[in-house]
C-alpha cells in the first residue's frame, strides 16, 4: 500500500492467534518495509521489523506491537525513505539512502546508530575517485533515488540516481559508478573493471531494473 500506509496483522495476546486480517495500519505516502531473516521462537515473530515514514524509519522487535524511530546515525532523510534488507544469512543487515547529506546508511540488530558505508565511489569514465557520494569535482551532492540488495550474496548493494548507477560488492567500503551511453557518433571508449573488483551479473540485473523504473 501507500496512501494509506502498510496493513499489518498482530498477535491478541488474550488467545494468542493472529488476527485473520492485516488490520493494524502504519504509515502513508512514502513508506517502505523490510523484515529480518531471524526469527523470535518464543513470540512467533521476526526478530526486527524496519518500517518507514516520510523523513523517519522505525524498527519493531516484537512483530509490530510497538515501534521505536532510530534516527541516530542518519543525516535528513528523503520523502520516499527506500528501506532494503541484505538478507545473506551472514550479514541480515537493512540499508537506506540519505539525502542531505546524500549517502548510504546500514544497520544490523543491535546495533545503537546507522552506520555510513557511502565509501569511495570509482568514476570509471574519468578513473577519478571521490570520497561518498558527490560530484567528481566534490561541487554537489548526489541525491539518491533507489536502492536494492543482491538476494544472494553478502554486502552486494546497488543505487541509482537521476543520472547514474552505483554498486559496491564490499559492504560499502568502494562503490563503481556506471558508465553513461555515448551519443550516436561520438567517439568510442573501451573500460574494464580492474580484476579486484570482478563484475556481479545478477546485481547488475538488479540495477537495469533500477534504472528503467527510475527513468520510467
Amino acid at each position: 500500500m501507500q496512501d494509506n500506509g502498510t496493513r499489518l496483522r498482530f498477535r491478541d495476546p488474550a488467545t494468542g492467534q493472529y488476527t485473520t486480517t492485516y488490520n493494524q495500519v502504519l504509515g502513508g505516502d512514502g513508506i517502505g518495509v523490510a523484515v529480518s531473516g531471524g526469527f523470535n521462537a518464543a513470540a512467533h515473530v521476526p526478530n526486527v521489523l524496519v518500517a518507514s515514514v516520510p523523513g523517519a524509519i522505525f524498527i519493531s522487535g516484537d512483530g509490530g506491537q510497538n515501534f521505536t524511530q532510530l534516527a541516530a546515525g542518519l543525516p535528513q532523510l528523503p520523502f520516499f525513505v527506500r528501506v532494503a534488507r541484505d538478507a545473506s544469512p551472514a550479514v541480515d543487515a537493512f540499508v537506506t539512502i540519505g539525502a542531505a547529506p546524500a549517502g548510504f546508511f546500514r544497520w544490523r540488530a543491535g546495533d545503537l546508530a546507522w552506520a555510513n558505508v557511502s565509501g569511495i565511489l570509482h568514476w570509471q569514465d574519468s578513473n577519478q575517485d571521490t570520497q561518498g557520494f558527490v560530484t567528481v569535482d566534490n561541487a554537489a551532492p548526489i541525491l539518491l533515488r533507489n536502492l536494492a540488495t543482491h538476494p544472494l550474496s553478502a554486502n552486494v548493494w546497488a543505487a541509482v540516481s537521476n543520472r547514474f548507477t552505483y554498486m559496491t560488492n564490499n559492504g560499502g567500503a568502494r562503490w563503481l559508478v556506471g558508465v553513461q551511453p555515448r551519443p550516436p557518433g561520438s567517439a568510442s571508449a573501451s573500460l574494464s573493471v580492474p580484476s579486484a573488483e570482478p563484475p556481479l551479473p545478477r546485481a547488475a540485473q538488479s540495477f537495469r531494473r533500477l534504472r528503467r523504473s527510475t527513468a520510467a
